[in-house]
């Protein structure tokens, strides 16, 4: 969960890459309505205002990053590659987590409205999620604080205060677009911590 040293330039893509989607995304909404990006509002919650941006993402890491983490990418996801190619342990993650998360479609309003295209374009989102995941944990020699702070960054980034539909859905084609260039990079053959560390 603390493993950085020799990983600093994944540490950094892992925490800023997602800001960096999110002010592009601002740009484009701020291009297509007129009006200026509010990049002040960048990082900090909507929901959670008494929360300045860092503090925002300290919460996320510590709940979301490290809470869902430690059970996906530091139990399942070696698990699934002793077995498994990157390609389909990643795939096998992914319906694990999809089932994880199916509950909010019975309560959270965003879900529960969601209609089948959208919750076809959630799982597709799920599983380039998870395609970056895959990638940043193997790429990161098995570090967990890299994949809990991209998991908590991009949670961040989706839910500023600084977000609108166009910001939300350029980011997400953002990050889709990224997950299918990694999901390129993995190789077919087992694509564990262990072999990297051999290779």
């Amino acid at each position: 969960m603390g493993r950085w040293r020799g990983r600093a330039l994944w540490v950094l893509i892992a925490l800023l890459a997602p800001y960096a989607l999110l002010v592009v995304g601002s740009l484009a909404a701020a291009a297509l309505d007129g009006r200026a990006p509010m990049l002040g509002d960048l990082g900090r919650s909507a929901d959670f205002p008494q929360f300045s941006a860092l503090a925002f993402l300290a919460y996320n890491v510590m709940t979301f990053g490290f809470g869902e983490e430690v059970g996906w990418r530091g139990f399942a996801l070696p698990c699934l590659l002793e077995r498994y190619s990157a390609r389909r342990a990643t795939l096998w993650l992914t319906l694990g987590w999809a089932v994880w998360h199916a509950p909010l479609f019975l309560y959270r309003p965003e879900f529960v409205g969601m209609g089948v295209a959208g919750a076809i374009g959630w799982l597709v989102s799920l599983l380039t999620g998870a395609v970056l995941l895959t990638w940043l944990y193997t790429s990161s020699r098995g570090s967990l604080l890299v994949v809990a702070l991209f998991h908590a960054s991009v949670d961040v980034a989706f839910t500023s205060a600084a977000s609108s539909s166009v910001v939300t859905n350029t980011l997400g084609v953002l990050i889709t677009l990224w997950g299918l260039a990694a999901l390129l990079t993995m190789g077919v053959r087992n694509n564990s911590v262990a072999d990297r560390n051999h290779a």
